[in-house]
This record gives C-alpha cells, structure tokens and sequence, in this order.
C-alpha cells in the first residue's frame, strides 16, 4: 500500500512539475487577431433615401465600399467584409436604394417609383432611378470621410461594378467643376469665366455631389471647395457592363483616359493631384459570363494599362459569385487594394 501511495505522489508531481513548466515556456500572444466588429449604420441622401449599410471598423484610415449587384443586397457579399477587415481595411457594404433595407425615402422626396414613402427596384426605370444610386455613393462616402477614412476604395459587382467605374471617373481629379459631371475639359481662357451649367448628370445634381457651383479659376484654387469627397484610390469591377440597366461604362472610362492623358501634358496643373499610384482600376470577369467579358475587353481598349488591369477568371461566374467560386480571384483582390 506505501509503495502504491508514493507512486501516486510521484506521478503528481512529475504531472504539476510538466504544467509548471509548460506555464512558464508558453509564450504570450504579442498580436491577439482583433474581434471581427459589424455595426448596422444608416445616413439619408440628398434627396431624402435612408441608406442602411454594415460597417466594418478598423484604426486604418483605409477603407472599402461595397457595392452590391441588382437582385441582391449588403449580405451577399458573405464573409469577404471581415476579411478585409481583417487585412486593416474598415469596410463598409450598404444596400443601394430600394434594396435590402434601404426601401424609406422622406414624403417631401416620394416620387412615382413604388408606393410614397417606399422604393423597390422592381419598380425602378433605367432613364431616372438607377443613374440616381450615384447619391447612394456620395452619401456612403460622406459617411467613410466622417469616420476618418480619407483612403476610400470600391468594390462594385455588375450593376455595382458599373456605379464604381462613373465614380472613379467623377472623382479622379478635382479640378473643374464641368469635368465632374461629363462636360469637356476647358480649352481657353474665356471658358474660364462661364459658370458651368447645373444640369442633372447620373441623377444626381452638382450641388448633391459637393461639387461648387461656382465658375472655375485658377487663381486661389482649394481641391477640397470642388470636390470635398475627394480622389477614390481604386475601384475593382466584377463583371461590369457597358450598359447595365441606365448605367453606362464606356464614357466614364474615356474621361478617365483623358484626364490621365491630360496630366501628363498639362504643365500647369501638376501640383493638383488627380491620380493616386497606378493601376487605378482592376476588371475582372469571366469568359462563361460573355456580356461582362466583352464588356471588360471593351473598357480595357479604352482605359488600357497602366491605369487597368484586368483578372480573367474560367467559368462563367458573375459579380460576387467570383469571389465565392474563385478563392484565387479574391487573394489578388485584396493584393491589388493593398498596394
């Protein structure tokens, strides 16, 4: 019986001496992997929607905006917010208008498209309630600018994709208030003195847009009074059109080839900044989905390097569904917006 009892002693011993010293010999996590936050948000466009969003905090003064493809909404972009933000990116997905959550629009502001006070896209038409998503942008923008995020991104899917490609173009360079809604750049002095003319452009007037009404002048010129969103860094497009339901690519990516070209030319506007480091826009599609990868082979004979690039996928996934099927697609996505 003692021999069985100072076995037992010794076995404890060795078993506690072991704790005791794995206690000791484990190293404390230097860099705990912070816990994925979402906070629903909302905040009300210039002409009266409530846009509802998730947003994905970080300390970075980085962050992405999602842009969802039509028939969907913030959720089907699964779990690829948290991975952003988990890369440092603060994220922010919101529901365009008469999607999802974003269905309320103020009584002063309720128009012919669905019952007052309510949107539904399924009653929206191409010539005016779809162009107007691009205060959808503005408003979610506004919202990033308000929590210190000064770098914004976007990530657009199909219709999505098409509303990043006109942002980037509106928002490249912040130096004439008729370039920011489609009009040609100045050609003389005398055009210098005529105010620019208020009409509506993507549904949304230059006054929604933060954008002076004033007319433009070189002398004592504040990017910040023109365009107080100021340059979106990059988009990525998945699987955008020419044409997806009003709104339309191919001249957005002209003006953003020309005002690249014009800076290059243009001695006397190299101290305004217009373009962060390039590339500035990643298309992506698939070859299956042939109305988005010829629309993308499109874009990229306008655009062209280096201020795309372009990510070919197999298959024939569309808009989100690439970052599902395609594990590959979404790494170099997130390669190419921490760049």
């Amino acid at each position: 019986m003692r021999k069985v009892t100072v076995v037992l002693i010794a076995l404890i011993f060795i078993v506690g001496f072991n704790i005791l010293i794995n206690t000791i010999n484990k190293k404390p996590m230097t860099n705990p992997i912070p816990t994925p936050t979402v906070e629903k948000v909302s905040f009300i466009t210039a002409d009266g929607v409530t846009i509802v969003g998730n947003y994905y905090n970080s300390t970075s003064t980085k962050a992405v905006l999602l842009l969802h493809q039509n028939g969907m909404d913030k959720s089907s972009w699964g779990d690829f917010p948290l991975v952003l933000q988990a890369r440092g990116f603060a994220v922010l997905a919101i529901d365009l208008r008469g999607y999802g959550e974003s269905t309320q629009i103020s009584a002063s502001s309720s128009t012919a498209t669905g019952s007052p006070g309510t949107l539904d896209y399924r009653n929206f038409t191409n010539k005016d309630y779809f162009p107007a998503m691009m205060g959808d942008i503005t408003a979610a923008r506004k919202f990033l600018q308000s929590k210190g995020k000064t770098e914004q991104d976007i990530v657009g899917a199909s219709i999505g994709a098409n509303l990043a490609i006109v942002e980037l173009a509106l928002h490249t360079e912040p130096r004439d208030p008729r370039s920011l809604i489609g009009y040609k750049p100045l050609h003389n002095e005398e055009e210098t003195s005529t105010p620019f003319d208020p009409v509506v452009r993507n549904g949304v007037a230059p006054s929604e847009r933060g954008v002076s009404p004033t007319p433009f002048s070189t002398t004592g010129f504040d990017p910040t009074k023109i365009d107080p969103l100021g340059r979106i860094k990059r988009i990525v497009a998945l699987s955008p059109g020419l044409d997806f339901k009003g709104i339309q690519t191919a001249l957005p990516a002209h003006n953003i080839k020309t005002e690249y070209e014009q800076e290059k030319t243009d001695k006397n506007i190299n101290a305004l900044y217009r373009f962060g480091p390039l590339p500035v826009a990643l298309l992506v599609s698939a070859p299956g989905d042939d109305y988005s990868y010829q629309s993308v082979k499109k874009l990229e004979e306008i655009i062209t390097e280096p201020l795309a690039l372009t990510l070919t996928m197999d298959g024939n996934a569309h808009g989100v569904n690439i970052l599902t099927d395609k594990p590959q697609a979404r790494e170099a996505i997130i390669n190419f917006l921490a760049r």
